[in-house]
């Protein structure tokens, strides 16, 4: 490559007030906020998008592999709207916006659980990030003439492969429920097998297999929640995200509860068993389209823990109707978002003291937080 420019270094006074390992981003808002500056000081003439997506990719020289989507929400975020921003690559010029509903609010509640920083914390982070990318490898082995149109599991879509909802579940039923390294080296083709290794490198194989089929259907099903949100924003149907949220969720809980708290039997392998996607693929067929969407489905990422599943099932159960709540940010710990009637959230405060803190003997701090402008210089 050819340098630019070279890019000197600075004295800075840092201060903020998000707190770390509660899925807020924190690292992404220091990262943001220095590549600001250093762009505003040494005038880096570069392209909105391919600024926020190198600012993304800076953060693997620090072994956080993650993406650019925090970044780019950090940087293109509106007053008053929820943005609904494409990645990979960044694209400012298409990003729209949807009003936040009037008379709520958010919410985020801190769980008292911090993310661990062990290697099996971290090691489970990194194999449920590699199953997505597996999920690619295996659908792009069985069904070649797709492969030229799939780079990554977000072009698993009806509208990239021009086909029909039934068949984008032929296409997750066909990867494995389970699979150990030995089977996936079997599975892959050929032409696949050096990029699966390197999936393979950055962690330690799961003693019990990788979860693939769950795992893509949750990925999937979370790209089109991602995409019907702001169509409900902008259509008022609170009930409807309300419903979304909870289901979101539940791809991701590790444990559930009924209304007094006991906890009951939970197997997120359900929601993508051969019968349950033979289920769905027939209820398309039938024209039994709403129900059948893949919004509607949880799949089963299980990156949420037993407490954060605790308090979003006593929300859902004390508030239903004004409240519901999720897991937020990379999971293991950490932080709930919440979307919550105005006038409830005083009985949310309520239902968390007489729940939460009753059974884990912790009080949830609660900061109601609002859409606001995006990460700018503030003065010169």
């Amino acid at each position: 490559g050819e340098i630019l420019k070279r890019v000197g270094g600075i004295d800075a006074l840092v201060h903020g007030d998000i707190p770390p390992k509660r899925g807020l981003s924190s690292s992404s808002a220091l990262v943001v906020s220095i590549a600001i500056a250093l762009r505003e000081l040494f005038d880096l003439d570069i392209p909105l998008g391919e600024f926020i997506d190198r600012v993304g990719y800076s953060e693997w020289y620090r072994l956080t592999r993650g993406g650019t989507a925090d970044h780019a929400a950090i940087i293109l975020s509106k007053r008053g709207f929820v943005s609904h921003i494409k990645c990979l690559p960044t694209l400012p010029e298409e990003v729209s916006y949807a009003p936040f509903p009037e008379g709520y609010e958010v919410i985020i509640i801190d769980s008292g659980f911090e993310r661990p920083d062990t290697e099996d914390a971290i090691n489970y982070l990194r194999v449920t990030a590699a199953e997505y990318r597996i999920a690619v490898l295996l659908v792009k082995s069985r069904f070649k003439e797709y492969s030229d149109r799939i780079m990554l599991l977000r072009d698993i879509s009806v509208e990239n492969l021009k086909v029909g909802l039934d068949r984008i579940y032929e296409i997750i039923k066909s990867l494995p429920e389970r699979a150990s390294r030995k089977d996936l080296r079997r599975m892959c083709a050929e032409e696949y097998l050096d990029e699966l290794e390197i999936i393979f490198s950055n962690h330690k194989e799961p003693p019990q297999g990788y979860k693939i089929r769950q795992r893509a259907l949750y990925g999937l099903a979370e790209i089109e929640r991602s995409k019907v949100f702001p169509h409900l924003l902008k259509r008022g149907d609170i009930a409807s995200i309300f419903k979304l949220i909870k289901v979101s969720h539940d791809g991701d809980r590790v444990a559930k509860f009924d209304k007094w708290g006991n906890r009951v039997e939970w197997n997120p392998s359900i929601f993508s068993t051969n019968e349950r996607l033979n289920e769905l693929i027939q209820m398309v067929r039938r024209g039994v389209l709403e129900e059948a969407q893949l919004y509607w489905q949880p799949g089963g990422y299980e990156r949420s823990i037993e407490p954060i599943d605790y308090m979003c099932d006593m929300i859902h159960y004390h508030l239903e109707g004004y409240a519901e709540a999720q897991l937020m940010g990379a999971g293991l710990g950490g932080g709930v978002l919440c979307i919550t009637r105005k006038d409830k959230v005083d009985s949310l405060g309520k239902v968390l003291e007489n729940t939460y803190y009753d059974r884990y003997g912790i009080r949830p701090q609660m900061l109601s937080i609002e859409p606001s402008y995006g990460a700018c210089i503030l003065c010169k």
